[in-house]
């Protein structure tokens, strides 16, 4: 009984009833992400990835590595469904990506960890408010070139720190060589495949953990990376 509630609740319901656990935080600041915590990952091609992470006190006794892995394809392959794609859950080598794809999945002890990857930044958004992702609060995310959104005039006005504090304006990031930028609303831990340039200030509070690794709270933030 108690699986099949968890078939039909969203996918980190799952996780957490599988595991009864709490959330996992940070970044591993090695330049390539492990998907060892609870983040959000963009890399230099503007892709976006999530990992859940769950640790409990005591080994899981409940379920298998397979069940877990199953609740999280149905949860993608309803929502690609929805939207008009394939009912499928991961993605295939040559095709087009899906809106959401399961990438891969663990349930190793006391751990289990899902990491998705995404059609577009609104996919992540959109799959973490229909899954109840409770990971983070983000509520936008868009993702793109720096000379791209400074000719939209989208980092116009906005005052800049350099990861290790230093002051810079708009004009400093929006020269960013090869710069990605991500425009943020609401809290969450951002690892970027790049190293940290520039992060906006004023619109609530962040923290720069590792040269990859910024961790913000609720508010608007657009974040710079090389």
């Amino acid at each position: 009984m108690r699986k099949k509630r968890a078939v039909s609740a969203a996918v980190v319901a799952a996780v957490c009833l599988a595991l009864a656990g709490c959330g996992l935080m940070g970044g591993s600041g090695t330049g390539s992400w492990d998907a060892g915590s609870n983040s959000i990952y963009v890399n230099r091609d503007m892709e976006v990835e999530s990992a859940i992470v769950y640790t409990a006190p005591q080994a899981n006794e409940l379920y298998r590595p397979e069940e877990l892995a199953a609740f999280a394809e149905e949860a993608v392959s309803a929502y690609n469904q929805a939207r008009g794609a394939a009912a499928k859950a991961r993605n295939g080598e040559g095709e087009a990506k899906l809106p959401a794809a399961l990438k891969s999945s663990s349930l190793e002890g006391s751990t289990g960890k899902l990491v998705f990857e995404y059609g577009t930044p609104g996919d992540f958004v959109s799959f973490s408010q229909e899954t109840g992702d409770n990971t983070h609060s983000v509520t936008a995310l868009e993702v793109g070139k720096v000379s791209d959104l400074a000719a939209q005039g989208k980092l116009s006005g906005m005052s800049f720190v350099r990861p290790d504090g230093k002051e810079a304006s708009s004009e400093e990031a929006a020269r960013a060589k090869n710069g990605v930028a991500m425009l943020v609303e609401g809290a969450g831990t951002f690892y970027t495949q790049g190293k940290l340039a520039f992060i906006s200030k004023g619109a609530g509070e962040f923290t720069v953990k590792d040269e990859h690794t910024v961790v913000t709270g609720e508010g608007s933030y657009c974040i710079v990376f090389q």
